[in-house]
């Protein structure tokens, strides 16, 4: 595992997180929006994609003990 993806559809959207970054599909429009920092990507996983109990710390924690640091710009 070398990225974090997390994927949620709903009637009218796609979000999605791809590492650092929150992709939102509406009607065939797509927008990219950075994430900063892991409270930022736990706040937007619980509550825009609705996943309240997804372990998003543990996830990026675990991703860090293989190298990986979603943060760093260079994974992005």
């Amino acid at each position: 595992m070398r990225r974090l993806k997390i994927i949620r559809f709903f009637a009218s959207r796609v979000l999605e997180i791809d590492n650092n970054r929150l992709v939102t599909t509406h009607h065939n429009i797509t927008t990219v929006t950075p994430i900063r920092d892991i409270d930022e990507l736990e706040a937007i996983v619980h509550e825009a994609l609705q996943l309240p109990r997804m372990p998003v710390r543990e996830a990026v924690d675990a991703l860090r003990a293989r190298g990986v640091d979603i943060f760093d710009g260079a994974t992005a």
